[in-house]
């Protein structure tokens, strides 16, 4: 690169005068010399170039030095990003403890302790099961322990269903809702639970009112 020397600085520095244009290459570099410039100006001259060659090595180092550091600022960056699209979402529900939820109990509910049926009803129970029901079952079938096990705390539609689906067997969907129902009434009546003052309907709504709860809350 050709550094232009001020005549000024060659005043300064040397004392020389500027007598005309012309160049002198010194140490590899070249530099503007007046013809007859003194050594004493040719000398200022090269430290002036010297000195600007210093500061724009002074200037690379600084801006390399801001570059890796700008450098280290954008992956510090990227990382934290893939950080935060690598980890699991975290959400205040996880760090709290689940409180243990119950369901209310059915002896709290409408159920067949509450009086479901009247005692006229379960007497035409107590006939459907003479003429249809006692061919193959008798009264202690629906009381027998396993039997009152399977059906505790089941709707009552749902034994009403199963026996209108059911029975009687070998002619099961024969029976009329009406019988069905009074024979459910009469299964209720032989395990002690009372009657009410009115009958229980013949209806899917109405019968899927209650549970069935064996034993009588006292």
């Amino acid at each position: 690169m050709v550094a232009w020397a001020d005549g000024r600085a060659h005043l300064r520095a040397g004392g020389g005068r500027r007598e005309g244009g012309g160049w002198v290459r010194v140490a590899g570099r070249q530099v503007g010399a007046s013809c007859g410039q003194s050594d004493g100006a040719r000398k200022a001259e090269l430290k002036v170039n010297d000195g600007i060659g210093a500061m724009r090595g002074r200037g690379h180092a600084r801006s390399r030095i801001r570059v890796r550091a700008f450098a280290a600022t954008l992956a510090a960056g990227l990382w934290a990003v893939a950080a935060c699209r690598t980890a699991p979402p975290q959400t205040a529900a996880a760090d709290e403890p689940l409180l243990p939820t119950s369901e209310p109990s059915k002896a709290e509910e409408p159920n067949t302790t509450h009086g479901i049926y009247t005692e006229e009803q379960a007497a035409r129970g107590l006939e459907a099961f003479k003429e249809i029901c006692s061919e193959c079952h008798e009264t202690k079938d629906w009381t027998d322990p396993a039997f009152l096990d399977r059906w505790e705390e089941a709707s009552v539609y749902r034994l009403w269903y199963w026996i209108y689906e059911r029975m009687p067997h070998g002619q099961p969907g024969t029976l009329s809702r009406q019988q069905v129902t009074d024979a459910l009434t009469y299964i209720l009546q032989l395990n002690g639970l009372p009657p009410g003052e009115t009958e229980l309907a013949t209806d899917d709504d109405t019968i899927d009112d209650y549970w069935i709860i064996w034993k009588k809350v006292q």
